[in-house]
Protein backbone atom coordinates (compact mmCIF):
# COMPACT_ATOMS: atom_id res chain seq x y z
CA UNK A 1 0.00 0.00 0.00
CA UNK A 2 1.29 3.45 -0.91
CA UNK A 3 1.40 5.72 2.15
CA UNK A 4 1.64 9.48 1.54
CA UNK A 5 1.76 12.49 3.86
CA UNK A 6 0.66 15.77 2.28
CA UNK A 7 1.53 19.03 4.00
CA UNK A 8 0.79 22.61 3.08
CA UNK A 9 -1.67 25.25 4.03
CA UNK A 10 -2.61 28.64 5.29
CA UNK A 11 -4.27 29.87 2.11
CA UNK A 12 -6.22 28.36 -0.76
CA UNK A 13 -3.22 28.79 -3.05
CA UNK A 14 -1.44 26.08 -1.08
CA UNK A 15 -4.37 24.02 0.21
CA UNK A 16 -6.38 23.39 -2.96
CA UNK A 17 -3.43 22.19 -5.08
CA UNK A 18 -2.57 19.79 -2.26
CA UNK A 19 -6.13 18.47 -2.19
CA UNK A 20 -6.11 18.08 -5.98
CA UNK A 21 -2.89 16.06 -5.84
CA UNK A 22 -4.23 13.90 -3.02
CA UNK A 23 -7.30 13.21 -5.15
CA UNK A 24 -5.07 12.30 -8.08
CA UNK A 25 -3.07 9.90 -5.91
CA UNK A 26 -6.24 8.22 -4.67
CA UNK A 27 -7.58 7.96 -8.23
CA UNK A 28 -4.44 6.25 -9.49
CA UNK A 29 -3.77 4.20 -6.35
CA UNK A 30 -7.19 3.33 -4.91
CA UNK A 31 -5.79 1.68 -1.78
CA UNK A 32 -3.37 4.52 -0.95
CA UNK A 33 -3.31 5.79 2.64
CA UNK A 34 -3.13 9.60 2.68
CA UNK A 35 -2.63 11.82 5.72
CA UNK A 36 -2.60 15.62 5.61
CA UNK A 37 -0.55 17.50 8.20
CA UNK A 38 -1.43 21.15 8.74
CA UNK A 39 -2.26 23.75 11.38
CA UNK A 40 -5.53 24.46 13.08
CA UNK A 41 -5.38 28.12 12.00
CA UNK A 42 -5.11 27.62 8.25
CA UNK A 43 -7.74 26.94 5.62
CA UNK A 44 -6.67 23.29 5.59
CA UNK A 45 -8.40 22.74 8.94
CA UNK A 46 -11.81 23.02 7.23
CA UNK A 47 -11.06 22.34 3.54
CA UNK A 48 -9.22 19.03 3.97
CA UNK A 49 -11.89 17.21 6.04
CA UNK A 50 -14.54 18.58 3.68
CA UNK A 51 -12.64 16.97 0.79
CA UNK A 52 -12.74 13.63 2.60
CA UNK A 53 -9.14 13.34 3.84
CA UNK A 54 -7.76 12.76 7.32
CA UNK A 55 -5.71 15.59 8.83
CA UNK A 56 -3.35 15.83 11.79
CA UNK A 57 -2.10 19.09 13.29
CA UNK A 58 1.29 20.50 14.28
CA UNK A 59 2.53 23.89 15.39
CA UNK A 60 3.95 26.19 12.70
CA UNK A 61 4.24 29.92 12.11
CA UNK A 62 5.52 32.12 9.30
CA UNK A 63 8.87 33.82 9.84
CA UNK A 64 8.71 37.54 10.63
CA UNK A 65 11.26 40.37 10.82
CA UNK A 66 10.17 41.67 14.24
CA UNK A 67 12.51 40.09 16.84
CA UNK A 68 9.75 38.99 19.24
CA UNK A 69 7.58 37.58 16.46
CA UNK A 70 10.60 35.86 14.91
CA UNK A 71 11.42 34.20 18.25
CA UNK A 72 7.82 33.05 18.55
CA UNK A 73 7.93 31.63 15.01
CA UNK A 74 11.22 29.81 15.62
CA UNK A 75 9.83 28.24 18.79
CA UNK A 76 6.60 27.16 17.07
CA UNK A 77 8.47 25.68 14.11
CA UNK A 78 10.88 23.80 16.35
CA UNK A 79 7.94 22.40 18.28
CA UNK A 80 6.17 21.61 15.00
CA UNK A 81 9.21 19.73 13.69
CA UNK A 82 9.25 17.56 16.81
CA UNK A 83 5.51 16.95 16.48
CA UNK A 84 5.91 16.12 12.77
CA UNK A 85 8.64 13.58 13.57
CA UNK A 86 6.13 11.80 15.79
CA UNK A 87 3.38 11.91 13.16
CA UNK A 88 5.71 10.53 10.47
CA UNK A 89 7.02 7.75 12.69
CA UNK A 90 3.46 6.71 13.43
CA UNK A 91 2.16 6.90 9.87
CA UNK A 92 5.29 5.58 8.08
CA UNK A 93 4.84 7.34 4.70
CA UNK A 94 6.81 6.31 1.62
CA UNK A 95 6.87 9.94 0.48
CA UNK A 96 5.96 13.39 1.81
CA UNK A 97 4.44 16.04 -0.47
CA UNK A 98 4.87 19.69 0.52
CA UNK A 99 2.59 22.18 -1.22
CA UNK A 100 3.95 25.34 0.42
CA UNK A 101 2.90 27.59 3.25
CA UNK A 102 4.69 27.81 6.58
CA UNK A 103 3.53 24.40 7.82
CA UNK A 104 5.52 22.76 5.02
CA UNK A 105 8.75 23.79 6.74
CA UNK A 106 8.55 21.69 9.93
CA UNK A 107 6.91 18.74 8.19
CA UNK A 108 9.38 18.78 5.31
CA UNK A 109 12.33 19.21 7.66
CA UNK A 110 11.14 16.26 9.75
CA UNK A 111 10.75 14.09 6.65
CA UNK A 112 14.22 14.96 5.37
CA UNK A 113 15.74 14.30 8.80
CA UNK A 114 14.22 10.81 8.65
CA UNK A 115 15.37 10.24 5.07
CA UNK A 116 11.83 10.13 3.66
CA UNK A 117 11.63 11.27 0.02
CA UNK A 118 10.05 14.72 -0.34
CA UNK A 119 8.29 16.19 -3.36
CA UNK A 120 7.71 19.95 -3.25
CA UNK A 121 5.08 21.93 -5.17
CA UNK A 122 6.05 25.51 -6.06
CA UNK A 123 3.08 27.52 -7.32
CA UNK A 124 4.71 30.90 -8.04
CA UNK A 125 7.39 32.17 -10.40
CA UNK A 126 9.65 33.15 -7.49
CA UNK A 127 10.14 30.21 -5.07
CA UNK A 128 8.70 30.66 -1.60
CA UNK A 129 10.58 30.31 1.69
CA UNK A 130 9.56 26.70 2.25
CA UNK A 131 10.76 25.68 -1.20
CA UNK A 132 14.05 27.54 -0.81
CA UNK A 133 14.72 25.96 2.58
CA UNK A 134 13.77 22.39 1.64
CA UNK A 135 14.77 22.12 -2.03
CA UNK A 136 18.40 21.21 -1.35
CA UNK A 137 17.42 17.84 0.16
CA UNK A 138 14.19 17.37 -1.79
CA UNK A 139 13.70 14.49 -4.18
CA UNK A 140 11.86 16.66 -6.72
CA UNK A 141 10.48 20.19 -7.04
CA UNK A 142 7.34 20.43 -9.19
CA UNK A 143 7.20 23.96 -10.61
CA UNK A 144 4.18 25.71 -12.06
CA UNK A 145 6.30 28.03 -14.24
CA UNK A 146 9.30 27.29 -16.45
CA UNK A 147 11.11 30.42 -15.28
CA UNK A 148 11.07 29.14 -11.67
CA UNK A 149 13.72 26.52 -12.37
CA UNK A 150 16.53 29.03 -12.88
CA UNK A 151 15.69 30.64 -9.53
CA UNK A 152 16.30 27.43 -7.56
CA UNK A 153 19.64 26.58 -5.95
CA UNK A 154 19.30 23.04 -7.31
CA UNK A 155 17.61 23.42 -10.73
CA UNK A 156 18.47 19.82 -11.62
CA UNK A 157 15.84 18.67 -9.13
CA UNK A 158 13.03 20.66 -10.73
CA UNK A 159 10.48 19.73 -13.36
CA UNK A 160 7.70 21.87 -14.84
CA UNK A 161 4.39 20.20 -14.07
CA UNK A 162 2.02 23.15 -13.82
CA UNK A 163 -0.29 23.92 -10.91
CA UNK A 164 -3.24 21.56 -10.30
CA UNK A 165 -6.67 22.75 -11.44
CA UNK A 166 -10.01 21.24 -10.46
CA UNK A 167 -11.51 18.88 -13.01
CA UNK A 168 -14.80 20.78 -13.31
CA UNK A 169 -12.92 23.93 -14.36
CA UNK A 170 -11.17 21.94 -17.08
CA UNK A 171 -14.30 20.24 -18.37
CA UNK A 172 -17.15 22.81 -18.22
CA UNK A 173 -18.25 23.77 -21.74
CA UNK A 174 -18.94 27.35 -22.82
CA UNK A 175 -22.58 26.55 -23.59
CA UNK A 176 -23.12 24.90 -20.21
CA UNK A 177 -21.32 27.67 -18.37
CA UNK A 178 -23.35 30.39 -20.06
CA UNK A 179 -26.58 28.57 -19.39
CA UNK A 180 -25.74 28.23 -15.71
CA UNK A 181 -24.65 31.86 -15.39
CA UNK A 182 -27.54 33.26 -17.45
CA UNK A 183 -25.34 34.74 -20.18
CA UNK A 184 -26.70 34.89 -23.78
CA UNK A 185 -24.61 32.95 -26.27
CA UNK A 186 -23.81 35.98 -28.47
CA UNK A 187 -23.02 38.50 -25.69
CA UNK A 188 -19.55 39.70 -24.74
CA UNK A 189 -18.99 38.52 -21.16
CA UNK A 190 -16.50 40.04 -18.73
CA UNK A 191 -15.63 38.18 -15.54
CA UNK A 192 -14.15 40.27 -12.72
CA UNK A 193 -12.70 38.43 -9.74
CA UNK A 194 -10.44 39.39 -6.88
CA UNK A 195 -10.19 35.78 -5.65
CA UNK A 196 -12.05 34.64 -2.53
CA UNK A 197 -11.42 37.79 -0.48
CA UNK A 198 -12.09 40.26 -3.28
CA UNK A 199 -9.78 43.09 -4.33
CA UNK A 200 -10.69 46.69 -3.49
CA UNK A 201 -8.59 48.29 -6.23
CA UNK A 202 -10.12 46.00 -8.86
CA UNK A 203 -13.63 46.65 -7.56
CA UNK A 204 -13.12 50.42 -7.57
CA UNK A 205 -11.66 50.36 -11.09
CA UNK A 206 -14.65 48.44 -12.44
CA UNK A 207 -17.23 50.63 -10.67
CA UNK A 208 -15.47 53.73 -12.06
CA UNK A 209 -15.57 52.27 -15.58
CA UNK A 210 -19.22 51.22 -15.57
CA UNK A 211 -20.64 54.59 -16.73
CA UNK A 212 -18.42 54.46 -19.84
CA UNK A 213 -19.50 50.84 -20.50
CA UNK A 214 -23.18 51.45 -19.78
CA UNK A 215 -24.44 51.57 -23.38
CA UNK A 216 -22.52 48.48 -24.48
CA UNK A 217 -24.57 45.24 -24.65
CA UNK A 218 -22.19 43.38 -22.38
CA UNK A 219 -22.67 40.95 -19.53
CA UNK A 220 -20.46 41.60 -16.49
CA UNK A 221 -20.09 38.98 -13.76
CA UNK A 222 -18.43 40.77 -10.85
CA UNK A 223 -17.18 38.76 -7.86
CA UNK A 224 -16.61 41.45 -5.26
CA UNK A 225 -15.65 39.48 -2.15
CA UNK A 226 -17.81 39.31 0.97
CA UNK A 227 -16.52 42.49 2.59
CA UNK A 228 -16.95 44.66 -0.49
CA UNK A 229 -20.27 43.41 -1.82
CA UNK A 230 -22.69 45.83 -0.16
CA UNK A 231 -20.63 48.89 -1.09
CA UNK A 232 -20.04 47.82 -4.69
CA UNK A 233 -23.57 46.59 -5.40
CA UNK A 234 -25.38 49.88 -4.78
CA UNK A 235 -22.96 51.98 -6.79
CA UNK A 236 -22.68 49.52 -9.66
CA UNK A 237 -26.42 49.11 -10.09
CA UNK A 238 -26.86 52.87 -10.06
CA UNK A 239 -24.12 53.33 -12.65
CA UNK A 240 -25.69 50.95 -15.21
CA UNK A 241 -29.38 51.69 -14.58
CA UNK A 242 -31.22 52.31 -17.86
CA UNK A 243 -28.32 51.16 -20.02
CA UNK A 244 -27.67 48.11 -22.18
CA UNK A 245 -25.01 46.58 -19.97
CA UNK A 246 -26.10 43.86 -17.55
CA UNK A 247 -24.11 43.84 -14.30
CA UNK A 248 -24.36 40.85 -11.98
CA UNK A 249 -22.61 41.20 -8.66
CA UNK A 250 -21.78 38.27 -6.39
CA UNK A 251 -20.04 38.28 -3.05
CA UNK A 252 -18.68 34.81 -3.76
CA UNK A 253 -19.13 32.27 -6.52
CA UNK A 254 -19.18 28.56 -5.70
CA UNK A 255 -19.31 27.65 -9.40
CA UNK A 256 -16.11 29.12 -10.80
CA UNK A 257 -16.12 26.46 -13.51
CA UNK A 258 -19.22 28.06 -15.06
CA UNK A 259 -17.97 31.60 -14.49
CA UNK A 260 -14.75 30.87 -16.38
CA UNK A 261 -16.55 28.96 -19.11
CA UNK A 262 -18.95 31.85 -19.70
CA UNK A 263 -16.25 34.54 -19.91
CA UNK A 264 -14.59 36.11 -22.94
CA UNK A 265 -12.17 38.22 -20.88
CA UNK A 266 -11.20 38.09 -17.19
CA UNK A 267 -10.01 40.89 -14.93
CA UNK A 268 -8.26 39.31 -11.95
CA UNK A 269 -5.42 39.26 -9.48
CA UNK A 270 -2.42 37.09 -10.40
CA UNK A 271 -2.33 34.45 -7.69
CA UNK A 272 -0.93 31.06 -8.66
CA UNK A 273 -4.29 29.27 -8.65
CA UNK A 274 -5.93 31.99 -10.74
CA UNK A 275 -3.05 31.84 -13.22
CA UNK A 276 -3.39 28.08 -13.57
CA UNK A 277 -7.15 28.31 -14.07
CA UNK A 278 -6.91 31.08 -16.66
CA UNK A 279 -4.28 29.27 -18.72
CA UNK A 280 -5.98 25.89 -18.57
CA UNK A 281 -9.15 27.56 -19.86
CA UNK A 282 -7.22 29.64 -22.41
CA UNK A 283 -8.75 32.93 -21.27
CA UNK A 284 -7.42 36.39 -22.22
CA UNK A 285 -6.82 38.29 -19.01
CA UNK A 286 -6.20 41.74 -17.62
CA UNK A 287 -4.15 41.08 -14.50
CA UNK A 288 -3.92 43.51 -11.60
CA UNK A 289 -1.38 41.79 -9.34
CA UNK A 290 -1.59 42.15 -5.58
CA UNK A 291 1.34 44.43 -4.73
CA UNK A 292 2.21 43.03 -1.31
CA UNK A 293 3.24 39.64 0.13
CA UNK A 294 6.60 39.84 -1.61
CA UNK A 295 5.05 41.11 -4.84
CA UNK A 296 5.22 37.57 -6.28
CA UNK A 297 1.98 38.21 -8.16
CA UNK A 298 3.73 40.85 -10.26
CA UNK A 299 6.20 38.18 -11.41
CA UNK A 300 3.34 35.78 -12.16
CA UNK A 301 1.52 38.41 -14.21
CA UNK A 302 4.60 39.48 -16.16
CA UNK A 303 5.32 35.83 -16.99
CA UNK A 304 1.98 35.37 -18.77
CA UNK A 305 2.10 38.83 -20.34
CA UNK A 306 5.50 38.00 -21.88
CA UNK A 307 3.90 34.97 -23.54
CA UNK A 308 1.07 37.03 -25.00
CA UNK A 309 -1.76 35.69 -22.84
CA UNK A 310 -2.51 38.72 -20.69
CA UNK A 311 -2.11 42.43 -20.04
CA UNK A 312 -0.61 43.60 -16.74
CA UNK A 313 -1.90 46.72 -14.98
CA UNK A 314 -0.16 47.60 -11.72
CA UNK A 315 -2.36 48.12 -8.69
CA UNK A 316 -1.76 51.88 -8.54
CA UNK A 317 -2.80 52.25 -12.20
CA UNK A 318 -5.98 50.16 -11.99
CA UNK A 319 -8.45 53.02 -11.53
CA UNK A 320 -7.35 54.77 -14.72
CA UNK A 321 -6.42 51.83 -16.91
CA UNK A 322 -8.76 48.88 -16.36
CA UNK A 323 -11.77 50.47 -18.11
CA UNK A 324 -9.97 51.34 -21.38
CA UNK A 325 -8.14 48.00 -21.39
CA UNK A 326 -11.43 46.09 -21.24
CA UNK A 327 -12.89 48.17 -24.08
CA UNK A 328 -9.81 47.50 -26.18
CA UNK A 329 -10.17 43.75 -25.84
CA UNK A 330 -13.95 43.75 -26.18
CA UNK A 331 -13.67 45.54 -29.54
CA UNK A 332 -10.86 43.37 -30.94
CA UNK A 333 -11.95 39.75 -31.36
CA UNK A 334 -8.79 38.87 -33.30
CA UNK A 335 -6.58 40.07 -30.46
CA UNK A 336 -8.65 38.12 -27.97
CA UNK A 337 -8.24 34.99 -30.08
CA UNK A 338 -4.45 35.43 -30.17
CA UNK A 339 -4.32 35.97 -26.43
CA UNK A 340 -6.54 32.96 -25.83
CA UNK A 341 -4.24 30.76 -27.89
CA UNK A 342 -1.16 32.05 -26.04
CA UNK A 343 -2.83 31.56 -22.67
CA UNK A 344 -3.86 28.01 -23.52
CA UNK A 345 -0.34 27.19 -24.71
CA UNK A 346 0.99 28.27 -21.30
CA UNK A 347 -1.40 26.04 -19.37
CA UNK A 348 -0.88 22.57 -17.93
CA UNK A 349 -4.27 20.84 -17.72
CA UNK A 350 -2.47 17.57 -16.92
CA UNK A 351 -0.66 19.03 -13.88
CA UNK A 352 -2.21 16.59 -11.41
CA UNK A 353 -1.16 13.59 -13.48
CA UNK A 354 2.39 14.92 -13.86
CA UNK A 355 2.75 15.57 -10.14
CA UNK A 356 1.36 12.14 -9.24
CA UNK A 357 3.98 10.65 -11.60
CA UNK A 358 6.69 12.37 -9.56
CA UNK A 359 5.17 11.35 -6.24
CA UNK A 360 4.88 7.72 -7.38
CA UNK A 361 8.45 7.75 -8.69
CA UNK A 362 9.79 9.18 -5.42
CA UNK A 363 7.93 6.46 -3.53
CA UNK A 364 9.33 3.77 -5.83
CA UNK A 365 5.93 2.95 -7.34
CA UNK A 366 4.45 3.75 -10.73
CA UNK A 367 1.40 1.68 -11.58
CA UNK A 368 -1.55 0.01 -9.95
CA UNK A 369 -3.54 -3.04 -10.93
CA UNK A 370 -7.07 -1.63 -10.95
CA UNK A 371 -8.54 -5.10 -10.56
CA UNK A 372 -6.69 -5.81 -7.31
CA UNK A 373 -5.66 -2.34 -6.16
CA UNK A 374 -2.11 -3.61 -5.66
CA UNK A 375 0.90 -1.49 -6.54
CA UNK A 376 3.60 -2.57 -8.97
CA UNK A 377 7.17 -1.48 -8.26
CA UNK A 378 8.83 0.87 -10.70
CA UNK A 379 11.93 -1.33 -10.65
Amino acid sequence: MLRVVVSGGGTGGHVYPAIAVAGGIRERFPDAAILFVGTRRGLEATAVPKAGFEIAYVHARGLASHPLKLAHALFDNALGTAEALGKLRGFRPAVVVGSGGYVSLPVGAAAQTMGIPTVLLEQNVVPGKATKFLSGRATKVCASFDSTIGKLDHPEKAVVTGNPVRRDILERTRADGRARMGVPEDAFCLLVTGASQGARSVNEAVVAALPSWKERPWQVIHLTGEGEFASVKGRAEGAVEGGLLKWRGMAFCDDMASAYAAADVVVARAGATTMAELTCRGLPAILVPYPHAGAHQVDNARWLEARGGSVTILNEDALACVGPAVVGLAEDAERRARMAEASRAAGHPDAVERIVDEVASAAGMRTVDLATGRLHSSE
